[in-house]
Protein backbone atom coordinates (compact mmCIF):
# COMPACT_ATOMS: atom_id res chain seq x y z
CA UNK A 1 0.00 0.00 0.00
CA UNK A 2 1.33 3.46 -0.65
CA UNK A 3 1.51 6.36 0.74
CA UNK A 4 -1.68 7.97 -0.27
CA UNK A 5 -3.24 4.49 0.97
CA UNK A 6 -1.93 4.55 3.68
CA UNK A 7 -3.03 8.31 4.83
CA UNK A 8 -6.51 7.53 3.12
CA UNK A 9 -6.73 4.62 5.64
CA UNK A 10 -5.45 6.83 8.59
CA UNK A 11 -7.85 9.30 7.75
CA UNK A 12 -10.83 7.36 7.39
CA UNK A 13 -9.85 5.57 10.96
CA UNK A 14 -9.50 9.11 12.62
CA UNK A 15 -12.79 10.03 10.66
CA UNK A 16 -15.12 6.82 12.35
CA UNK A 17 -13.00 7.50 15.73
CA UNK A 18 -14.60 11.35 15.52
CA UNK A 19 -18.22 10.34 14.25
CA UNK A 20 -18.11 8.01 17.38
CA UNK A 21 -16.75 10.07 20.13
CA UNK A 22 -19.61 12.70 18.46
CA UNK A 23 -22.21 9.93 19.10
CA UNK A 24 -21.30 9.41 22.64
CA UNK A 25 -21.12 13.02 23.50
CA UNK A 26 -24.31 13.70 21.79
CA UNK A 27 -26.32 11.63 23.82
CA UNK A 28 -24.32 12.29 27.44
CA UNK A 29 -25.13 16.26 26.61
CA UNK A 30 -28.72 14.72 25.62
CA UNK A 31 -29.10 13.02 29.10
CA UNK A 32 -27.62 15.79 30.72
CA UNK A 33 -29.83 18.85 29.54
CA UNK A 34 -32.83 16.13 30.69
CA UNK A 35 -31.66 15.84 34.15
CA UNK A 36 -30.46 19.47 34.85
CA UNK A 37 -32.82 21.44 33.04
CA UNK A 38 -35.81 19.56 32.28
CA UNK A 39 -36.80 17.28 35.29
CA UNK A 40 -34.83 19.37 38.05
CA UNK A 41 -37.90 21.94 36.57
CA UNK A 42 -40.67 19.96 35.89
CA UNK A 43 -40.79 21.25 32.29
CA UNK A 44 -42.74 19.38 30.01
CA UNK A 45 -40.98 17.63 27.27
CA UNK A 46 -41.74 15.84 24.04
CA UNK A 47 -40.25 12.60 22.70
CA UNK A 48 -39.49 9.65 24.06
CA UNK A 49 -38.29 11.74 27.34
CA UNK A 50 -41.80 12.91 27.39
CA UNK A 51 -43.97 10.08 27.12
CA UNK A 52 -41.11 8.07 29.60
CA UNK A 53 -41.46 10.87 31.99
CA UNK A 54 -45.73 11.08 31.72
CA UNK A 55 -45.88 7.23 32.24
CA UNK A 56 -43.49 7.19 34.96
CA UNK A 57 -45.64 9.76 36.68
CA UNK A 58 -48.81 7.39 36.40
CA UNK A 59 -46.88 4.27 37.37
CA UNK A 60 -44.20 5.18 39.62
CA UNK A 61 -42.15 3.33 37.73
CA UNK A 62 -38.32 4.53 36.68
CA UNK A 63 -38.88 6.71 33.46
CA UNK A 64 -35.62 5.35 31.69
CA UNK A 65 -36.86 1.72 31.93
CA UNK A 66 -39.88 3.19 29.61
CA UNK A 67 -37.27 5.03 27.43
CA UNK A 68 -35.24 1.73 26.48
CA UNK A 69 -38.66 -0.12 25.46
CA UNK A 70 -39.93 3.34 23.24
CA UNK A 71 -36.38 3.29 21.55
CA UNK A 72 -36.50 -0.55 20.97
CA UNK A 73 -39.44 -0.32 18.93
CA UNK A 74 -38.38 2.56 16.95
CA UNK A 75 -35.11 1.71 16.34
CA UNK A 76 -36.35 -1.40 14.80
CA UNK A 77 -38.45 0.82 12.23
CA UNK A 78 -35.98 2.95 11.52
CA UNK A 79 -33.16 0.19 11.10
CA UNK A 80 -35.64 -1.52 8.54
CA UNK A 81 -35.82 1.97 6.75
CA UNK A 82 -32.53 3.95 6.90
CA UNK A 83 -29.97 0.89 6.51
CA UNK A 84 -27.37 -0.60 8.28
CA UNK A 85 -25.08 2.69 9.16
CA UNK A 86 -27.75 3.46 11.39
CA UNK A 87 -28.96 0.40 12.68
CA UNK A 88 -25.40 0.04 14.48
CA UNK A 89 -25.44 3.92 15.55
CA UNK A 90 -28.89 4.28 16.88
CA UNK A 91 -28.47 1.00 18.47
CA UNK A 92 -25.62 2.36 20.46
CA UNK A 93 -27.66 5.05 21.26
CA UNK A 94 -30.73 3.24 22.31
CA UNK A 95 -28.15 2.05 25.24
CA UNK A 96 -26.20 5.10 25.46
CA UNK A 97 -28.83 7.62 26.01
CA UNK A 98 -30.85 5.88 28.81
CA UNK A 99 -27.48 4.65 30.34
CA UNK A 100 -26.30 7.89 30.58
CA UNK A 101 -29.73 9.80 32.01
CA UNK A 102 -30.03 6.41 34.72
CA UNK A 103 -26.82 7.56 35.80
CA UNK A 104 -27.18 11.34 36.20
CA UNK A 105 -30.76 11.08 37.51
CA UNK A 106 -28.11 9.70 40.56
CA UNK A 107 -25.07 11.98 40.09
CA UNK A 108 -27.05 15.06 39.81
CA UNK A 109 -30.00 13.49 41.96
CA UNK A 110 -30.14 17.21 44.26
CA UNK A 111 -28.53 19.57 41.87
CA UNK A 112 -30.79 22.73 40.27
CA UNK A 113 -28.32 24.93 38.71
CA UNK A 114 -31.80 27.14 37.78
CA UNK A 115 -34.11 28.00 40.38
CA UNK A 116 -37.71 29.56 39.77
CA UNK A 117 -37.03 30.26 36.24
CA UNK A 118 -38.60 28.35 33.59
CA UNK A 119 -37.43 30.34 30.67
CA UNK A 120 -34.02 30.07 31.44
CA UNK A 121 -34.28 26.44 32.04
CA UNK A 122 -36.13 25.87 28.66
CA UNK A 123 -33.66 28.11 26.57
CA UNK A 124 -30.71 25.90 28.08
CA UNK A 125 -32.33 22.62 27.65
CA UNK A 126 -33.56 23.91 23.84
CA UNK A 127 -29.95 24.67 22.88
CA UNK A 128 -28.49 22.00 24.59
CA UNK A 129 -30.34 19.12 22.95
CA UNK A 130 -30.48 21.14 19.25
CA UNK A 131 -26.02 20.96 20.03
CA UNK A 132 -26.65 17.23 21.08
CA UNK A 133 -28.98 16.13 18.10
CA UNK A 134 -27.68 18.22 15.38
CA UNK A 135 -24.32 16.78 15.60
CA UNK A 136 -25.49 13.57 15.83
CA UNK A 137 -27.69 13.68 12.93
CA UNK A 138 -24.50 15.20 10.99
CA UNK A 139 -22.69 12.29 12.00
CA UNK A 140 -25.79 10.47 9.70
CA UNK A 141 -26.41 8.82 13.20
CA UNK A 142 -29.38 9.10 15.79
CA UNK A 143 -29.89 9.67 19.86
CA UNK A 144 -32.93 7.58 18.67
CA UNK A 145 -36.66 7.97 19.61
CA UNK A 146 -38.51 10.22 18.46
CA UNK A 147 -35.45 11.64 16.28
CA UNK A 148 -35.98 8.45 14.25
CA UNK A 149 -39.43 8.97 12.35
CA UNK A 150 -37.95 12.78 11.06
CA UNK A 151 -34.84 11.56 9.62
CA UNK A 152 -37.20 8.70 8.22
CA UNK A 153 -39.88 11.50 6.81
CA UNK A 154 -36.59 13.51 5.19
CA UNK A 155 -35.00 10.93 3.94
CA UNK A 156 -38.49 9.85 1.87
CA UNK A 157 -39.44 13.70 1.61
CA UNK A 158 -36.40 16.35 1.74
CA UNK A 159 -38.83 17.37 5.17
CA UNK A 160 -36.69 19.41 7.20
CA UNK A 161 -35.41 17.22 10.37
CA UNK A 162 -36.07 19.92 13.30
CA UNK A 163 -39.49 21.26 11.85
CA UNK A 164 -41.02 17.72 11.51
CA UNK A 165 -39.39 17.16 15.45
CA UNK A 166 -41.27 20.28 16.39
CA UNK A 167 -44.36 18.83 15.44
CA UNK A 168 -43.87 15.23 16.84
CA UNK A 169 -42.77 17.06 20.41
CA UNK A 170 -44.90 19.62 20.25
CA UNK A 171 -47.72 17.01 19.77
CA UNK A 172 -46.44 14.88 22.52
CA UNK A 173 -46.64 17.99 25.26
CA UNK A 174 -50.10 18.53 24.14
CA UNK A 175 -50.83 14.61 25.25
CA UNK A 176 -49.35 15.72 28.62
CA UNK A 177 -52.34 18.67 29.51
CA UNK A 178 -54.15 16.40 31.99
CA UNK A 179 -51.22 15.35 34.12
CA UNK A 180 -49.04 18.81 34.05
CA UNK A 181 -50.00 22.74 34.22
CA UNK A 182 -50.56 24.77 31.17
CA UNK A 183 -47.61 27.28 32.07
CA UNK A 184 -45.03 23.93 32.06
CA UNK A 185 -46.48 22.86 28.89
CA UNK A 186 -46.28 25.97 26.83
CA UNK A 187 -42.45 26.43 28.16
CA UNK A 188 -41.89 22.95 27.17
CA UNK A 189 -43.19 24.48 24.03
CA UNK A 190 -40.46 27.00 24.10
CA UNK A 191 -37.81 24.35 25.01
CA UNK A 192 -38.46 22.53 21.63
CA UNK A 193 -39.06 25.90 19.15
CA UNK A 194 -35.12 26.09 20.69
CA UNK A 195 -33.97 23.00 19.95
CA UNK A 196 -35.79 22.90 16.67
CA UNK A 197 -34.27 25.45 15.37
CA UNK A 198 -30.97 24.54 16.74
CA UNK A 199 -31.15 21.19 15.23
CA UNK A 200 -31.69 22.88 11.63
CA UNK A 201 -29.08 25.05 12.02
CA UNK A 202 -26.66 22.67 13.19
CA UNK A 203 -27.38 20.49 10.65
CA UNK A 204 -27.01 23.40 7.73
CA UNK A 205 -23.05 24.40 8.97
CA UNK A 206 -20.98 23.86 6.45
Amino acid sequence: MGVNGEITKRQKILGMIGKNLILVGGNAMYALAIVLFVMSSGLVTGGVTGISIMIGKLTGIEMSYFVFLINIVLFIWGSVVLGKHFCVTTAASTILYPSFLYIFQRVFQNVVLIENDLVLCAAAAGVMIGVAVGMVARTDSSTGGTDIPPLIINKWTGFPVGTMLFIIDATVICTQLPVSSVRQALYGILMVVVYSFVINQVMMMG
